[in-house]
């Protein structure tokens, strides 16, 4: 159970138990009901791409739940190009991973923009990462409607 968006949850049990545990958390809502797990979309800043989609693979293949991976680029990224993205997730793995790369909209938070994603796209499950070191090592928390995996 928690407040909802990232910006009610630090502070509260579940942003402790994220920010302390040494394993992967599955946040899990009161509301959330059991359901087949097709869809899994990875938000991702694409700082340390490379682990995380291995990860996000790693927990897909068994359940053969699609994963499609959101970043948001911003005006100073370095990559904005989707075939690059393509590119280099074919490098990581050969398994099917449908990329959204959305413009940043900064009259919005970024919470918003997520969330209008997970709107439209439905997905079983949305995957984030934290770090210790830093917290969230992006700002990518959503209401807590789909399962919620950070790792």
């Amino acid at each position: 159970r928690g407040a909802g968006m990232m910006e009610k949850l630090f502070g509260t049990t579940t942003a402790n138990l994220v920010s302390q545990s040494p394993v992967p958390v599955i946040a899990v809502p009161g509301i959330y009901r059991a359901t087949k797990l097709d869809t899994m979309l990875y938000a991702s800043d694409l700082s340390n791409p490379e682990p995380q989609l291995i990860r996000v693979v790693e927990f897909a293949k068994p359940t053969g739940a699609t994963v499609e991976l959101l970043h948001f680029s911003m005006p100073f990224d370095s990559v904005t190009d989707l075939e690059i993205i393509h590119m280099a997730v074919r490098k990581y793995t050969d398994y099917p991973v449908t990329i959204h790369l959305k413009p940043r909209d900064f009259g919005t938070t970024l919470t918003a923009d997520i969330e209008a994603v997970i709107e439209t796209q439905n997905p079983s499950l949305v995957v984030m990462f934290t770090t210790r070191r830093d917290g969230f090592s992006t700002d990518y928390f959503c209401r807590a409607t789909p399962l919620t995996v950070l790792f």
